[in-house]
């Protein structure tokens, strides 16, 4: 049987094309105010494999505050030399009439994200056996990356996201809309997982490659609208939509900008209100030289925090549905 599929490859093929077709338009959590406590999931029992994907996304806005548009960076999240919206913004950034026009564009530009698979172990809206996907900017992914490298001091193939050794983590959210602020902290409890939860991990690579896979037309469409409200022109560049993206209808419209400032004000639809608000933070906060959520200085792992912990019987209820 040279080149053939065994009848268990055909399957597992099958099952890993469903997941990453499962995996497609799904949202994100959106941590709710308060604490939450979550425990970040690996993608395989092999540590070496990252448990998070990198990733850039481009938010459009139209200059009336409301319309928005988000779609994948091609630059930050596959390595790739140039992302054409990426260039179109800076195209429109040249030819801004004033600094104020300038600024707008500037803060569309996409900033480096990170997303990865997580069980939420306390909302009574989400079963804590169900995997989701959580979504930070670099500044709060790096700072739950700091309690890695503390915890792994002594051991350095000891992993808090690891099915053996991961550990319970929480967050506390404060604030509202660009006040928004994110707390992320280690506890001491740790959480052992069995194996089989790694098959109900959400396929990233797949949910990522949604965020940009037919859109691009559309994106520049939609920028087109928001170049001609302010007279600018811009050219597609030549094999701009040939990568990750299935060949689209021709996005002419958008290579000549020449609608009126009234149609900038259509709202895309499926980008949420949550999602909205933590970009205008982070774009608000860029120019500073500082970041605005400073990592607090990290303790040493060995104090227990009681304060961070899942109550035992709970945390037990949860591995018994996990086993189950």
């Amino acid at each position: 049987m040279s080149g053939g599929m065994s009848a268990r490859d055909r399957v597992m093929a099958r099952r890993s094309s469903i997941a990453a077709n499962r995996s497609k338009g799904l949202k994100t959590y959106k941590f709710k105010a308060g604490v939450t406590k979550f425990r970040i999931l690996p993608l395989s029992a092999d540590k070496t494999v990252p448990f998070e994907r990198k990733f850039g996304k481009t938010y459009l806005k139209g200059f009336d505050g409301k319309s928005f548009f988000g779609i994948i960076d091609r630059s930050i999240t596959y390595d790739e030399p140039s992302d054409p919206i990426r260039e179109l913004i800076f195209d429109a950034m040249r030819q801004s009439p004033d600094d104020e026009t300038k600024k707008h564009y500037q803060s569309m530009l996409a900033g480096t994200r990170f997303v990865f698979n997580a069980l939420i172990l306390d909302d009574k809206d989400q079963s804590p056996t169900e995997p989701v996907l959580v979504e930070m900017s670099e500044t709060a992914f790096d700072t739950i990356l700091s309690q890695f490298m503390i915890w792994s001091e002594a051991d350095p193939d000891y992993d808090l996201a690891a099915l053996d050794t991961g550990h319970v983590f929480t967050v506390e959210k404060t604030g509202q809309g660009i006040d928004t602020r994110y707390t992320f902290q280690v506890t001491p409890q740790k959480m052992p997982l069995p194996e089989k939860i790694l098959e109900k991990v959400i396929d990233l690579d797949a949910w990522i490659e949604s965020q940009v896979e037919g859109l691009e037309a559309k994106a520049l469409e939609f920028l087109g609208r928001v170049n001609g409200a302010v007279g600018i022109t811009t050219t597609i560049p030549a094999g701009a939509l040939s990568h990750h993206t299935p060949p689209t209808p021709a996005p002419a419209p958008a290579a000549t900008n020449t609608m009126s400032s009234a149609a900038v004000t259509s709202v895309v639809e499926d980008i949420e209100d949550a999602v909205i608000a933590e970009i205008v933070n982070e774009a608000a906060a860029a120019p500073e030289p500082t970041p605005a959520p400073a990592p607090a200085p990290a303790p040493a792992p060995a104090p227990a925090a009681p304060a961070a912990s899942v109550e035992e019987a709970d945390l037990e209820a949860i591995l018994a549905q996990l086993n189950g």
